[in-house]
């Protein structure tokens, strides 16, 4: 709401225009010190709201104290600024009889007051004000005379609050590429004091050192400036962002927030302003027939962000020379559908570019472990086999901390991606960490990445401010698989290994159903895979077991013929139930996330 440094009080408003104030009357008597004025400060503006003609103001000033034991009263005294202040037009007691050093009014009063002046409708006067004391003896004038401009009644509209989003410094995440979700801002209806001039509504965004003469994002609220509602989707605003000068997607926006109604000519700021910080939440996928996602998007896995500088990310995958290679989106699923999905590749002619347009798929010069790295504001690329693995660490593994003598014999497979699962050995007791390359990071963006235990968390792993991982108490060799499909909640998980991996389920021709301990070993063929020739019922379901009874670590489908240990969907033998049984070789590669059946 308009700040307005006058306080109301109300009272009988006297008005003359013809007494003439002797100000050079030397004092005698009782006698009277000077005083000041107080508030409004000279060069207020003051427009009356005929919208709200209640509304009260505050004028004040300091008392004059009298010599003996007589009290003054007081007069606020008002001219044109073109004239004189000893021919004052308007003359009003302050509150209290004039006892007081306050005179209070409505704005309907004051407008009255200057209608009986001539002031017309809507018009503007140009003021000079002070205050005379008087204790019967002595008439003292106060140290000033300040100006002010007051506008008379004329289009008006009511003060009004607004809703939401309410004033945080917490950050609102969103994704800048969609147009299926919407930020929305809302507030209270505002009316007019005339029916045939409705209000609209204007929403003003600054920067938390700006100012709203010079808001950096304007807009009219929903239906053309009449609803008191704004929605974006979120690829809206954060092209009105961009268009405000956040052109950054990887920082923050910390925003102030007002909304301004107006009516005919008179126009009032919303009772609050409201403080809002968005992070457009950057969400990128690998996909293609090169990695374990395949062509389709819905089994595409995020990008993590790197926490150092938002605008990078990186992706751990088994990537093969097979599949036409892969490519990078901003959603799951290709472009032309209802989320506004773009999808990028290696820019023609230009190895480490990307590009959204006239651009080839991505590729590797030979299958293995790869970590994919992107800059989104720059547009580069860098694909590096050098650190596609995952290795322990520390002072529970036999490579002590040395990150050297970890790989490759320590090394995790890339199952899926940004899943990891393999053997390792572990001393009894101690502590370790992981790591994605043989040596230490060295502060470099592209440089190598370790993770360890967020505080207060027993699996969650996280890259900064972690801290080292307990490692088990007894020594011996454990499956550890880590998860970071979710990036913002990296897992893992460690259990003692037995060499046994089970397939159980209702599919099984010769063996109970759902049944562990009746249920086939597979034999081990080392590096993570697993085979079993078996008969199998079409249509029905099977699963594999790392143990010989449930509770063991298990994997389920992840489609395209890989896996997943986190829960999901049983694998499903081919066929229509009822079709002939049929002998597979059933085929597991933990490491690298696959499942075959030939």
């Amino acid at each position: 709401m308009r700040k307005i440094l006058l306080a109301l009080l109300s009272t009988a408003l006297i008005i003359t225009s013809c007494k003439k104030y002797d100000f050079d009357k030397d004092g005698s008597g009782e006698g009277l010190d000077a005083f000041s004025l107080l508030t409004p400060a000279s060069g207020a503006k003051l427009a009356l709201n005929s919208a709200t003609p209640n509304e009260k103001v505050t004028i004040t000033w300091s008392a004059a104290r009298p010599g003996l034991n007589t009290a003054p009263t007081y007069t606020w005294i008002a001219a044109l600024r073109t004239g004189s202040i000893e021919q004052p037009i308007l003359s009003i007691p302050s509150d209290n009889e004039g006892k007081d050093t306050k005179l209070t009014l409505t704005y309907k009063q004051i407008d009255d007051a200057l209608k009986s002046k001539g002031v017309a409708d809507a018009a503007t006067a140009d003021l000079q004000w002070t205050v005379i004391a008087n204790n019967g003896d002595v008439e003292v004038r106060a140290n000033e005379v300040n100006f002010i401009d007051i506008t008379r009644f004329g289009d008006g509209v009511s003060p009004f609050a607004i809703y939401g989003p309410v004033s945080s410094n917490s950050t609102i995440e969103i994704n800048p590429f969609s147009t299926t979700d919407s930020v929305k801002f809302v507030w209270q209806t505002s009316n007019s004091s005339s029916t045939s001039k409705p209000v609209t509504y204007t929403i003003e965004f600054i920067k938390p050192d700006g100012s709203f003469s010079a808001p950096v994002l304007a807009s009219a609220s929903n239906k053309n400036g009449i609803d008191t509602v704004r929605t974006w989707s979120y690829a809206d605003f954060n092209e009105a962002l961009i268009g405000a000068g956040f052109t950054d997607l990887g920082s923050p926006v910390a925003l102030k927030w007002r909304v301004v109604a107006k009516s005919g000519t008179y126009s009032l700021p919303s009772l609050y302003v409201n403080d809002v910080v968005y992070l457009r939440e950057l969400k990128f996928y690998l996909v293609g027939g090169s990695s374990p996602a395949g062509w389709e998007p819905a089994r595409s896995v995020r990008f993590i962000q790197d926490t150092r500088d938002a605008n990078y990310f990186y992706a751990y995958s088994y990537l093969s020379v097979d599949g036409f290679g892969f490519k990078i989106l901003n959603q799951q699923e290709w472009p032309g559908g209802p989320l506004n999905a773009k999808d990028w590749g290696m820019k023609k002619g230009s190895p480490g570019d990307l590009a959204e347009q006239d651009e080839d798929n991505l590729s590797v010069p030979s299958s293995g472990y790869y970590r994919v790295m992107i800059n989104m504001k720059d547009l580069k690329y860098w694909i590096e086999p050098a650190y596609g693995q995952m290795a322990t660490v520390g002072s529970a593994t036999p490579a002590s901390w040395n990150p050297g003598a970890a790989f490759p014999s320590q090394a995790l497979g890339t199952s899926v991606i940004n899943r990891f699962v393999g053997i390792v050995d572990f001393v009894g007791g101690g502590e370790f960490k992981l790591i994605d390359f043989n040596n230490w990071p060295d502060g470099s963006l592209r440089g190598p990445h370790d993770f360890g235990l967020k505080s207060g968390t027993t699996n969650v792993l996280v890259e900064q401010g972690e801290n080292n991982i307990p490692g088990p108490a007894t020594a011996g060799k454990y499956r550890l698989a880590v998860n970071a499909t979710d990036p913002k909640n990296i897992t893992y998980t460690l259990e003692p290994f037995v060499q046994v991996m089970k397939i159980v389920g209702d599919g099984l021709a010769d063996f109970p159903q759902w049944n562990p301990g009746g249920s086939p070993n597979m034999t081990y063929l080392g590096d993570g895979r697993w085979t079993l020739s078996i008969k199998l019922k079409a249509g029905k379901d099977f699963k594999f077991l790392a143990g010989n009874d449930w509770g063991a670590f298990d994997y389920e489908d992840n489609g395209g013929g890989t896996i997943k240990w986190e829960g999901g969907n049983n694998f499903k033998v081919p066929g229509n139930a009822g079709d002939a049984d049929k002998i597979y070789t059933v085929t597991l590669d933990e490491y690298r996330g696959t499942v075959t059946l030939q």
